[in-house]
């Protein structure tokens, strides 16, 4: 189980250090071919369905509306969500549940932080940024997968194709919007495909509103935790020797991650079919551990 924790761990580590690496003039804009679009995704594997990413403003706003059905693990399941994301918010929405969840964009306390530090800091920052995410990709490699930019194409567009225990991931070159994803976790298939990209189109504003009799409400705990992760990974970043000691932090997870893998493989062969039915939880668990256990690289 835990193997599959430093899995979601090392994903985070790779992105956001791409997040910096990636970017020129300004570290928290991604730079995307059209202004304007809405991406249409046939959803299959163990879900099937069909998602929608509404996108604005040159990226800065984004909506993702997520409809399927399924079954895992003998069970019926079924997702029916809402995220919008602005410059200011993050709502996490479940249409099935009619309840939302509220938080500041932790791209915003990021450049907060940034914007507190010298000129010679922030040319620091930028160069460790660089250093990191080639240790991310190193690190990767080293468990298995890889990241390979500019080496694949969807729809006509550019991708950068990331692998990893059994999952390969097709993004839009330089950006985090997945294009095509195939593969399975935990044994269970997770496809989706783009089938359509209608580049500066007119998006309607009622995508980017919480619809009628949704509660949404602020999660101040999320806050404070994304707050203190930015305070920290600044206070990482501009140590001069911060790409050394990130590289030697990751080169120990590495090591400690095959070690689980040996005992979670050796654990899954003496598991009892009923506990398999936890696995679902686990899987919605694991971005909040890969951000808690993220976070102490930058203690």
């Amino acid at each position: 189980m835990r193997a599959r924790h430093f899995f979601t761990i090392t994903i985070l580590f790779l992105v956001l250090t791409t997040c910096f690496s990636s970017a020129e003039d300004d570290l928290w804009k991604i730079k995307l071919p059209f202004k304007t679009a809405i991406i249409k995704y046939d959803v299959t594997g163990n879900e099937k369905g069909s998602e929608v990413l509404y996108i604005r403003k040159g990226g800065m706003e984004m909506a993702k509306r997520h409809e399927s059905k399924g079954k895992i693990l003998f069970m019926s399941t079924s997702t029916n969500t809402i995220e919008i994301t602005t410059p200011e918010t993050v709502i996490s929405i479940d249409m099935d549940k009619k309840t939302g969840t509220k938080m500041t964009n932790p791209q915003k306390f990021m450049k907060e932080e940034y914007e507190k530090l010298t000129p010679e800091e922030k040319k620091t920052v930028k160069k460790n940024a660089e250093e990191m995410g080639m240790s991310g990709a190193s690190m990767m490699q080293k468990l298995g997968g890889s990241f390979k930019p500019k080496a694949g194409e969807h729809l006509g567009y550019e991708c950068d194709i990331v692998s990893f225990m059994g999952m390969t991931v097709c993004q839009l070159s330089g950006t985090p919007i997945v294009l095509k994803q195939e593969g399975s976790i935990m044994g269970m298939a997770a496809n989706m495909v783009a089938t359509e990209i209608e580049k500066n189109a007119s998006v309607p504003d009622d995508v980017f509103e919480v619809p009628d009799g949704v509660d949404v409400t602020f999660s101040q705990e999320q806050d404070d935790m994304n707050r203190e992760m930015a305070r920290k990974m600044m206070e990482t970043l501009k140590d001069p020797e911060a790409g050394k000691k990130v590289q030697k932090a990751g080169e120990e997870m590495v090591r400690e991650s095959k070690r689980q893998a040996d005992e979670a493989d050796t654990a899954d062969d003496t598991e009892e079919p009923a506990q398999e039915e936890n696995e679902g939880n686990e899987m919605k668990k694991m971005m909040e551990q890969g951000l808690d256990a993220l976070k102490g690289i930058f203690n």
